[in-house]
């Protein structure tokens, strides 16, 4: 079930984001995958939970979602994103 709660999406948008900073990554990624069935606007969190992945050392997972982030910011056509994710990607290779 998708929502647009877009208070809902920040507050676990945060929480993740705590997380990853604490280097939780693994607590980290399980809030990022509850928020990727709920918000259609999930790139970001496909984003982090690519980059969680692959500090855990699931370097497949990793990538698979760093893919599926790029798809996302390219059909926003945010650019930024796009080169961030390619050099990501790059580095992996």
């Amino acid at each position: 079930m998708r929502t647009n709660n877009k208070s809902y999406y920040d507050i676990l948008q945060i929480k993740g984001d705590c997380y990853f900073k604490l280097r939780q990554y693994n607590d980290a990624s399980q809030v990022y995958m509850s928020i990727i069935p709920l918000y259609k606007e999930n790139g970001l969190a496909k984003f982090n939970l690519g980059l969680c992945y692959i500090l855990l050392g699931n370097k497949k997972n990793g990538i698979t979602q760093l893919n599926n982030a790029y798809q996302y910011f390219e059909e926003k056509k945010d650019n930024e994103k796009i080169s961030l994710i390619k050099s990501i990607l790059n580095s992996l290779n």
